[in-house]
C-alpha cells in the first residue's frame, strides 16, 4: 500500500478505531489505528451502505487495540454478513 497510489485497493489510509472528534486523545497513538486500503476505510465509516466491522477477535467487543488481533466482518445493507477474517 502507498499513499499515492492511483488504484482504491492500494492506496492506504488511516482508519482510527474511534474517530478522532470522539477519542482525540488516540488521534496520534499508533496503537489506536490501522492502515487500511482506500476501499476498506470507506467501508468501516459505513458509507455506500455497506459496513466493515472492526471487532476484539476473543471478546465480540468493539476494537480498540490495534496491537491486538482483531476481527474484520463485512455486513451488506440488509445486515448479511458476507465474510469474515481475523488479521
Amino acid at each position: 500500500m502507498s499513499k499515492s497510489d492511483p488504484w482504491w485497493d492500494h492506496l492506504g489510509e488511516v482508519a482510527h478505531l474511534y474517530g478522532r472528534n470522539v477519542r482525540p486523545e488516540w488521534a496520534t497513538d499508533p496503537d489506536r489505528a490501522l492502515l487500511l486500503s482506500r476501499t476498506m476505510h470507506i467501508l468501516s465509516d459505513g458509507r455506500g451502505g455497506y459496513l466493515l466491522k472492526m471487532t476484539d477477535s476473543e471478546t465480540g467487543e468493539r476494537a480498540d487495540d490495534a496491537s491486538k488481533p482483531i476481527r474484520f466482518t463485512l455486513y451488506d445493507r440488509a445486515g448479511w454478513i458476507l465474510w469474515t477474517r481475523i488479521s
